[in-house]
């Protein structure tokens, strides 16, 4: 008797097992596309590559999946990974969105030309991408090309008029340009669309120190190191505007504080190893500058001063 019942429950488990998969492989795939669309990390791409190896999808469809893995790759620091998938995608069905992800993992890569190219791109198919015309500004603005990037973040803003790290980098370009007027237009701007983000007082109290104004600029960089307590910049920046106002203590309390929060803070050292160097502290200076170019040693200037100081 028991072993009819054993029988009888394998055959019930059996059919219910087939049920099951028959279930699975109807439903599978959709689930899995919208894992991969709507998830991160492995969980999204383990969900994508099941999709992608279904055979159920056209090739539309195939490259929203590829695109989707290819973000989830770069989330993860996977960059060449991501820039397969993005390949993939784009042979599948040349998308601007693709595109523009691709053009942010080659950014991340370093490799600038084939990041404009690919936010060019991007902007030819979708002429309203506006994410397209601002990351493509920004690595203009990194070259030297200020113009142009300008004319990017013009663009990008007449699209998006509310996106306030647009005004922001169109702000640090006038900078550039020492056209201050306009810098603390697009600051003001910036801070006007998002008031707690403390890289915008940052940015606009860098122009305020350009123009001498360093009781505005001890304003700004005071509120965003209140925002965000661990800008070592903003300390560093703080501590140059207090030198200039002969307030020492404060500076150096600043540059100081700069090195305790970011102790990878090559400028702040740097700073401090100069006026360290200008009040006869000379061990001090060429610890500091030593320090400086350790962490960054494509510094002409701290090599020049690290070499001044050694004479």
């Amino acid at each position: 008797m028991s072993g009819i019942r054993i029988l009888v429950i394998i055959g019930v488990c059996l059919a219910v097992a087939g049920a099951l998969m028959a279930r699975l492989a109807a439903v599978a795939p959709g689930d899995d596309a919208m894992t991969c669309k709507n998830a991160s990390g492995d969980v999204a791409i383990n969900a994508c590559t099941f999709a992608i190896g279904s055979g159920r999808f056209n090739t539309r469809d195939l490259a929203a999946l590829y695109t989707n893995r290819g973000a989830a790759y770069r989330s993860k620091g996977e960059t060449d990974r991501a820039i397969e998938d993005y390949n993939e995608a784009i042979r599948f069905y040349p998308h601007a969105m693709t595109f523009y992800n691709r053009g942010i993992a080659y950014r991340v890569k370093g490799d600038n030309e084939r990041a404009i190219a690919d936010y060019s791109e991007s902007t030819r198919l979708d002429p309203k991408h506006a994410l397209s015309f601002s990351n493509r500004g920004n690595i203009y603005s990194a070259k030297g090309d200020v113009d142009r990037a300008i004319a990017d973040y013009n663009e990008a803003i007449q699209l998006d008029p509310k996106r306030a790290a647009t005004f922001s980098s169109r702000g640090n370009a006038y900078l550039v340009k020492k056209d201050y007027d306009r810098a603390i237009a697009d600051h003001d701007e910036a801070i006007r669309l998002d008031p707690l983000q403390a890289d915008f007082f940052y940015n606009r109290g860098n122009v305020y120190l350009a123009k001498a104004d360093n009781d505005r600029a001890i304003a700004d960089y005071s509120e965003a190191v209140r925002l965000n307590p661990r800008h070592a910049a903003a300390f560093s920046n703080r501590g140059i505007a207090y030198l200039a106002k002969g307030d020492n203590d404060r500076m150096m309390a600043d540059y100081n504080e700069a090195i305790r929060v970011d102790a990878n803070y090559a400028s702040a050292f740097y700073n401090r190893g100069l006026w360290n160097w200008a009040n006869g502290y000379k061990d001090r200076a060429v610890a500091d500058v030593t320090e400086s170019l350790r962490l960054n040693p494509g510094d002409r200037e701290a090599a020049a001063a690290l070499n001044h100081f050694k004479q």
